[in-house]
């Protein structure tokens, strides 16, 4: 193959992967979702939708999120309120499994949109991506845990698609500054890295690590691994385990009869989900829809692999070490069998994505509660 032709494939290959990306980051499982590159269609009925996500029976009332209702209401364009934590979660099925853990009566499209300083960041925004569309940086809402003020924020701002400028490094500093919050949570859906890496396991890591292979290869950040060194107690990890729910994948065999196959589908087990916790191995930060496979071996560099931390990381390491910062990523899809080729990988990562991100991303939330009521 020629390097014209190599080149022409890779960009291909890498547009691709972006639109999975912003399928992914706007995907409700509530809508039928036609699914890049095949159209796999996975939505699910309303009855099966309702049973999703079971009502939190929390250990102990004295540590559960309780809504706190800001009077007066704040405009869309005012700064964020004081919190003690700072919690961002960048999907819209993460969005949702977050609102069940930490707000169930408050419906997300009540959340309190949030604008402030937008058009300053305008002019750098990709036409295309999230927050463009959306004319907004994100919605919020503040709960209360353990006495401790807790500010829940869902981003319309992502790394791989507002533009080179990287808008998102800016508006960190900014919702920082503003809540005054000296806690930092990034949390939401990720690829599995580990073979053993199964749907609804967490990882909890205090560090994250710029692998960007497309818009951001160049960039002089590229590559930058970040450590929060903080002692986190984990006492309640044991506690939010039990609360989270196992996941089992569907029953597998080949597409069509027309592949010699005896026998019933594959099944596997139920999943038994587990939070597993980090210093310094850490979560990693593509700028392009990227997965664990059999053959890439990411788990030797990190412990999952997502498209937003390590801009959250850099952020807090410039603004100084009086902040604690961690990663909560759970497990939505699992490696991927390299032997396929890469348009079917991605096909399959995106539709795991698709059935089990909400679900996975529950377990994700609960484990930021853990770390929130005992630290």
């Amino acid at each position: 193959m020629s390097n014209g032709a190599s080149r022409a494939r890779k960009e291909r290959l890498f547009t691709l992967r972006r639109q999975v990306a912003r399928q992914i980051i706007e995907s409700d499982l509530d809508d039928t979702i036609d699914v890049t590159p095949l159209g796999l269609r996975t939505g699910l009925r309303a009855a099966e939708k309702k049973r999703l996500l079971p009502v939190v029976d929390w250990p102990d009332r004295d540590l559960k999120p309780v809504l706190s209702k800001l009077d007066p209401a704040p405009g869309p364009d005012q700064p964020l309120p004081e919190a003690d934590w700072l919690v961002i979660t960048w999907t819209v099925d993460e969005h949702k499994a977050l609102k069940e853990v930490f707000a169930p009566s408050l419906p997300t499209e009540r959340w309190h949109l949030y604008r402030h300083n937008f058009a300053r960041y305008a002019p750098d925004l990709k036409s295309t991506g999230p927050a463009a569309r959306a004319g907004r940086i994100g919605s919020y809402c503040m709960v209360e845990v353990a006495g401790k003020r807790v500010l829940c924020l869902k981003s319309e701002f992502h790394l791989n698609q507002d533009g080179p400028k990287l808008p998102l490094r800016p508006l960190t500093r900014q919702l920082i500054e503003e809540t005054g919050a000296k806690n930092i949570l990034s949390i939401g859906t990720a690829g599995g890295v580990g073979m053993d890496d199964e749907l609804g396991d967490v990882m909890v890591s205090q560090s994250a690590l710029f692998k960007c292979g497309d818009e951001f290869e160049d960039a002089d950040f590229n590559g930058k691994k970040y450590v929060s060194n903080w002692n986190m107690d984990k006492r309640l990890f044991k506690d939010a385990t039990k609360l989270m729910i196992p996941l089992q994948e569907p029953p597998y065999a080949p597409p069509t009869k027309r592949v010699p196959f005896d026998g019933r589908p594959v099944t596997l087990p139920p999943n038994k989900p587990h939070i597993a916790h980090f210093t310094d191995h850490p979560i990693i930060t593509t700028d392009f829809f990227e997965f664990g496979t059999s053959a890439n071996r990411l788990d030797k560099i990190g412990c999952a692999v997502e498209m937003d931390d390590a801009v959250i990381a850099m952020v807090c390491q410039e603004l100084g070490p009086h902040l604690r910062y961690a990663f909560v990523r759970n497990v939505s899809d699992p490696v991927i069998n390299a032997d396929l080729d890469e348009r079917t990988q991605v096909m399959w990562a995106a539709a795991y994505y698709e059935r089990f991100g909400r679900q996975t991303s529950y377990n994700g939330a609960l484990a930021t509660w853990a770390i929130i009521a005992a630290n």
